[in-house]
C-alpha cells in the first residue's frame, strides 16, 4: 500500500496535520518526489517506522527525454537489497524504469523487515498473536 500525502484527508482545523502524519509516519518506505531545487534531508522527518527514503527528482541536465534521478537513504541496520542503483543513477522514464522502481520499492520494504529494529518488533508481535490464539482456542482448564 502506498500513501500519497496530497491525497490524504485534509482538515483545515488540524494545523499540525496529525492525521496525515499518522499515515505517512507508519510507512516503512517513503517515496519523496522532489520537484524543487533543495535537496531532501531525511533527518527532517521524525519517525520510528520509516526505514527507507527513496527520493526521485527530474534530471534537469537531460534535455533529450524525461529522466529521473534516484537517491536512497536507509536507516542503520537495513541490509543491502537489489536491484542496485547505477553508478550514475539517472533513469529514462519508460517501462524498464517502472519495473526497476517497483522492484526497488518491494525489496526495500522486505530488507527493512530484516533490520534489527523490525526483527524485534516482529518477534514480539508474533508472540502476542500466538499467545492470543492459544488463549482463545486452547483455554486452560483452571480446575486441573
Amino acid at each position: 500500500m502506498f500513501h500519497v500525502s496530497t491525497l490524504l484527508p485534509f482538515q483545515p482545523d488540524d494545523l499540525q496535520r496529525v492525521e496525515r502524519k499518522r499515515h505517512l509516519g507508519n510507512d516503512i518506505v517513503c517515496i519523496i518526489f522532489n520537484d524543487g531545487d533543495q535537496p531532501f534531508d531525511p533527518l527532517c522527518l521524525t519517525t520510528h517506522f520509516t526505514n527507507v527514503f527513496i527520493v526521485i527528482s527530474v534530471d534537469k541536465s537531460r534535455t533529450d527525454d524525461t529522466y529521473y534521478k534516484i537517491n536512497i537513504a536507509n536507516k542503520l541496520g537495513v541490509p543491502p537489497y537489489s536491484p542496485f542503483l547505477k553508478s550514475c543513477p539517472s533513469y529514462r522514464k519508460d517501462e524498464r524504469f517502472r519495473e526497476f522502481l517497483l522492484s526497488k520499492l518491494i525489496n526495500s520494504e522486505r530488507a527493512a523487515m530484516l533490520s534489527p529494529d523490525f526483527k524485534g518488533k516482529m518477534i514480539r508481535t508474533n508472540k502476542e498473536i500466538l499467545a492470543d490464539l492459544s488463549r482463545t482456542y486452547f483455554p486452560r482448564d483452571e480446575e486441573q
